[in-house]
């Protein structure tokens, strides 16, 4: 049995949905225009939109590349803004990959990707 989704996360993925939703009538696509564009069903939208939990990352995903919002996506988590790891330091948690180099350089800068 299934653990109901704290209240918390419930209203995240509404908001989410509804902000979808605004972009894509803002663009003037219909859900099934949305959902073709996108290759995915038409319940996967409305879905979405209607903030189930059920709906995968990679089909949010999806919609925010037709939407042309894909980029957004990079301010999510963006390290230089996670209080946790600015006070950890991003060397002792990253290590010293190509990868970690770059972070860095982006926190030193104090910009985000």
């Amino acid at each position: 049995m299934r653990t109901p989704y704290p209240l918390s996360v419930e209203q995240a993925m509404l908001d989410l949905g509804r902000r979808i939703a605004i972009a894509r009538k803002a663009r003037d696509y219909t859900q099934p225009e949305l959902a073709a564009a996108a290759g995915v069903g038409l319940s996967t939208v409305v879905g979405i939109e209607g903030g189930h939990p059920g709906a995968s990352i990679g089909n949010v995903f999806r919609l925010l590349d037709v939407l042309q919002l894909l980029g957004q996506v990079d301010s999510l988590l963006d390290p230089a803004r996670d209080e946790m790891v600015t006070e950890a330091g991003v060397t002792k948690l990253m290590g010293s990959t190509t990868a970690s180099s770059t972070v860095r350089g982006d926190l030193m800068r104090g910009s985000s990707r």
